[in-house]
């Protein structure tokens, strides 16, 4: 039987959290376990390893993949872990030159051509949703059949690369499994939510619905469709039940961009979460125009008791830069909603953005102050590979186009009329003059005597974020030693350091 092995890279979570890496969390990795399901749905040998999760180190990673013997490797990056994922690749070709690895993921999706271009050893590229792609691939490749006409996918011929059309996304979602959670030898356990959105444990994140219509330009638009489909109420419910019955899972974090794009399925999904009497506590995203009363008191009622908005700006020329297509009086709205129906908010901010002032930088921290916001999220404008605005970034600003610092906790977009200095400092006072109010601590310290894994959780990153604020103040000396400048020996010595230090 054909053994197909998924991995993930072993990145680091400092490279991804800087100084938050304390309070950051770990994501089961389901775009892989959902094609790991399908392919074992289809009859193939699959396994997993989660090495970032496990932190792992390079050569440990590399061992247990030759040990397993696979007949192919499937990975996954995004533009931060592309160089990780390259790097995992070469070091497989280094001790198995015969075992395919491929690489799938919003990186790939966005520059497939760019990305086989700069690293030789990721032998194949599944471009977009990849359960069916990946599956046609693997099949024809086992038989010895040709890939030239197979849609979805990028490869070499040649010396040439060559990208193939996209394959229509899957109408239908319900037809695809229940992700393969089982694969992962240490779920949930090893599956913590963040600081910010610390509920019950065990957690674990599921995905309920694919694609984005809205068309904000910092968003990876040729990696998404642009349309929005669903999986059915009752999918998701019993992929709740599968949960809970095989995991004990007690919290929920939906990792879907607009949850209640379809609101008669959203209601549809809550009611009967309600009906079913699902012990779960949950957190979900929307849009701020998307809310309404009736929808938020039904899924508070229902066990929801955290929502994020993408709020972006609280200027308005900068939020119709964005297309974000809301106004600053949506927003205040949206807020107002969803406190009345006593659910927390999570407002994510973009500092920086292409245009930004001094003046509409501060009206962006005002609007956080004013307004009951619960978490305060502000990250570095990215132009992310695939995003409208990325092509044209360079003519907004200084632009350093590093894949592998592209953790949005970076400052790799200094706009025209600022210095990174001047940057770093009013997001830092942003993000001190919100967490450092008697009211927020106050949350906070609800939030930590919840049990022994929240507290460590929230001390730890208070603890770390308050020797940001007071002692460093800036990315370059938290990445000083090499992490965002993607150096494999460097990475592979702070690895083995680590968990040398976590042994004794």
């Amino acid at each position: 039987m054909t053994k197909v092995l998924f991995v993930t890279p072993p990145v680091s979570s400092k490279a991804q959290y800087g100084y938050l890496e304390k309070g950051s969390n770990n994501i089961a990795p389901l775009g892989i376990l959902s094609i790991a399901a399908y392919m074992r749905e289809k009859g193939y040998d699959v396994e997993a390893i989660d090495a970032e999760a496990h932190k792992y180190s390079f050569d440990e990673t590399v061992d247990m993949i030759i040990a397993s013997k696979p007949d192919f490797v499937g990975t996954t990056s995004v533009s931060l872990t592309a160089p990780v994922a390259a790097y995992l690749a070469e070091k497989i070709h280094k001790k198995n030159p015969d075992i395919p690895v491929i690489l799938g993921g919003i990186h790939m999706s966005s520059l497939p051509k760019e990305t086989l271009e700069k690293y030789p050893n990721i032998d194949i590229g599944v471009i977009g949703e990849g359960e069916i792609t990946f599956y046609k691939l693997i099949k024809a490749l086992e038989k010895g059949e040709s890939i030239e006409q197979l849609d979805g996918i990028a490869f070499r011929k040649n010396g040439d690369i060559i990208v193939n059309k996209r394959r229509s996304e899957i109408e239908d979602l319900d037809v695809l499994p229940i992700p393969a959670w089982d694969l992962l030898d240490a779920f949930p356990h090893l599956y913590t939510p963040p600081a910010h959105c610390f509920g019950r444990t065990p957690v674990a994140h599921i995905v309920a619905m694919r694609g984005c219509e809205y068309k904000c330009i910092f968003c990876s638009k040729k990696a998404f469709p642009n349309k929005a489909r669903f999986f059915s109420a009752e999918y998701v419910i019993d992929m709740l039940k599968y949960l809970i019955d095989n995991f004990g899972i007690k919290e929920l974090k939906y990792y879907d961009d607009n949850i209640m794009k379809n609101k008669p399925r959203f209601r549809k999904l809550c009611q009967m979460m309600i009906d079913e009497k699902l012990d779960l506590t949950w957190t979900c995203s929307s849009r701020v125009d998307l809310v309404d009363l009736e929808s938020l008191k039904l899924a508070k009622k229902a066990g929801c008791w955290q929502i994020f908005y993408g709020i972006e700006s609280g200027d308005p020329e900068i939020l119709k830069k964005m297309r974000k297509g809301i106004t600053v009086e949506k927003i205040k709205e949206g807020i107002k909603t969803a406190k009345e129906a006593g659910i927390q908010i999570r407002g994510y901010f973009i500092c920086g953005f292409p245009g930004e002032t001094e003046e509409s930088l501060q009206r962006t921290i005002d609007l956080a102050l004013t307004q009951p916001i619960d978490d305060f999220q502000m990250t570095y404008f990215t132009p992310l590979p695939g995003s409208p605005i990325s092509e044209v970034a360079h003519k907004w600003g200084t632009f350093e186009d590093d894949w592998s610092k592209m953790n949005k906790l970076y400052p790799i977009f200094i706009p025209n009329g600022w210095t990174k200095e001047k940057l770093e400092k009013m997001y830092n006072r942003g993000l001190m003059r919100f967490y450092l109010r008697p009211r927020i601590i106050y949350k906070y310290l609800l939030r930590m005597f919840k049990s022994k894994e929240a507290f460590k959780v929230i001390f730890s990153n208070a603890l770390n974020t308050m020797k940001f604020w007071f002692f460093v103040r800036n990315q370059d000396e938290v990445f000083k030693d090499g992490w965002h400048n993607f150096d494999p020996n460097k990475i592979e010595q702070s690895q083995v350091a680590t968990q040398s230090s976590e042994k004794s």
